[in-house]
Order: structure tokens, then C-alpha cells, then sequence
């Protein structure tokens, strides 16, 4: 295991060894304590079943995906969860058989560690004598948008913005849609059954970055869920729902949100597929801290 201190020092990257899965931390420029410190949480997109040495493994891939060139001078702690991916049990998008299976310790209740690695850092903040912001921003790109979009679902009370990038898939802020039950990871219906209970008003305050490729053809998560398969009569009625592929599902789920009355800033590149430009991360930074 990694013995790496966090220290909040510039264009370091630390590993956090407390958890059951590995965290990186790393800030970019100096922290200002004269200004509050933002803490964002950011989650990787997905890669193949790991070898053997899940923890090496796992950080291997995080470094060569942690956006450390981001928010620099933003007076902000990224934090990313290196989420492990196993068989029939992905934490990498908060698969419902995370929230349930105790039997593996690696990848059960993967929220839960997150929000105790969020409050390990922000109470090492607050020790070295910085003022740390409440409310955090979260972003992700596929498998770690559908990850954000299902954190801000069980914990919303976390969020002030989320930037969702290539989900494919949305859990919606709902028991219903269209007289159709959407139990978790489809909607809240039966959050009960994870010790939760959902806080619309809460969620409708988080802002949303939503962005999609108008050619993306990845099938999503839901494909892949444990207890559903792709020839699944729920999946087709759900799919009738809320559209057949990618960019139908990504339009389906804003506009619902904006019915409801929340800000959201929707963009569907008409020239990629699964994949996005650098400057897209701009635009993120851009939403998280100059918004007005």
C-alpha cells in the first residue's frame, strides 16, 4: 500500500491509502488563505477489469487520467477516486449491486468512502488553517459522470455545480416517469432500501454541465448492470422512455431537469461521437468557478 502524506503543496499529486480504494489529491498553484479553498471531486471514465494488483493498477490509470492542468489559481483541491471495477460489481458508476453486496469490501458502498475522503480532506484544510467551501463541484466523464450524476442523486446535499460529460445514462431526480416505476439506478423509487431518502429540493439547487456528442453510439451503463441484460424488456420500455441512444437520452434527462425549474447548460457537439476537445474542460472550470 502507499504511505504518500497529503500535503497541499503546487502541482503535487498525493495518494490517500486510508480507504478501501485509492484516492488522488493534488492542487494546482498555491492555495490562498485569504480565499476560501473549493474542493472538487472529479471521477475517470472506465477501463477494462484490472490485473492482479488492483491497487497499482487502479493508481496507474488515475494519474494518466487526473486533470491536474485544470483550475489552476482557483484555489482548489481535486480529489479522484480510483474506483475499482469488478465483475457484476462496478463502483466505477455506482452500480446498485455496490450498494448492496457487504461481501466485497473494495467496492462496497462506494459513496460512503467518498464522502469520508472528502471530510479527511477538508478536515486537513481546516487543521492547517484554510476556510474550505460547504458545498463542492463534482465532474465526470463517462463511466465517472454516471458516477457524479448518481452521487448527486444519494447525496445532494454535497453539491453546489456537476459537469456531466458522456454519461449515455441518467438516474433521474424521480420515483416515476410516465406512470413507469424507476427504482435506483433508473430514479429514487425504492432509495429506501439504501438508508436513503431523497431531498428534491436539495438536488434542484445543484446547477448542471451536461455535454454529449452528437455521434456518440456508447451503449451506456445500464447495458451493463448486473441484473439487467441487453435483451432486457425493461430496457426496451425503458429506452422508449427516454430515447434509444446517447444524445436522445442526454436531451431527454436536461430537459426534464429544466422542467423542473433548474439551471442547466446543455451542449451536444454536432462533430464528436464519444469524445470531447481540450477546451471542453475550459468550459468546466468556466462553469464551476466564473459563473455569476
Amino acid at each position: 500500500m502507499y504511505n504518500i502524506a497529503v500535503q497541499f503543496e503546487s502541482n503535487t499529486v498525493n495518494v490517500l491509502d486510508k480507504f478501501n480504494f485509492p484516492f488522488l489529491c493534488s492542487v494546482n498553484g498555491e492555495l490562498d488563505k485569504s480565499r476560501p479553498v473549493n474542493i472538487v471531486l472529479w471521477c475517470h471514465g472506465s477501463y477494462l477489469l484490472p490485473a492482479a494488483d488492483l491497487v497499482s493498477e487502479l493508481s496507474q490509470f488515475g494519474r494518466q487520467n487526473h486533470p491536474r492542468f485544470l483550475f489552476t489559481d482557483k484555489n482548489v483541491v481535486l480529489l479522484t477516486p480510483i474506483l475499482p471495477r469488478l465483475e457484476n460489481n462496478d463502483a466505477q458508476i455506482l452500480e446498485r449491486a455496490t450498494l448492496t453486496n457487504s461481501e466485497s469490501d473494495v467496492s462496497f458502498r462506494p459513496d460512503r468512502e467518498v464522502l469520508e475522503a472528502l471530510g479527511y480532506i477538508k478536515a486537513e484544510l481546516q487543521d492547517d488553517g484554510f476556510i474550505v467551501n460547504e458545498l463542492i463541484c463534482g465532474g465526470g466523464i463517462s463511466a465517472g459522470a454516471c458516477f457524479i450524476n448518481r452521487m448527486s442523486i444519494l447525496h445532494p446535499e454535497i453539491f453546489a455545480r456537476v459537469a456531466i460529460i458522456l454519461a449515455g445514462f441518467y438516474c433521474y431526480p424521480t420515483d416515476t416517469l410516465d406512470n413507469f416505476s424507476f427504482n435506483y439506478p433508473m430514479g429514487t423509487a425504492d432509495l429506501s432500501l439504501f438508508e436513503k431518502e431523497f431531498k428534491p429540493s436539495v438536488f434542484e439547487s445543484i446547477d448542471h454541465f451536461i455535454y454529449v456528442g452528437a455521434h456518440d453510439d456508447n451503449p451506456g451503463p445500464l447495458r451493463y448492470e448486473s441484473r439487467l441484460g441487453a435483451d432486457s424488456p425493461f430496457l426496451q420500455e425503458y429506452e422508449d422512455l427516454v430515447g434509444e441512444d446517447s444524445p436522445q437520452k442526454t436531451q431527454h434527462f436536461a430537459n426534464y431537469l429544466i422542467k423542473r425549474g433548474m439551471n442547466v447548460q446543455l451542449e451536444i457537439n454536432p462533430d464528436h461521437g464519444h469524445n470531447f476537445s481540450p477546451s471542453l474542460l475550459n468550459q468546466v472550470e468556466d462553469f464551476f468557478f466564473v459563473k455569476a
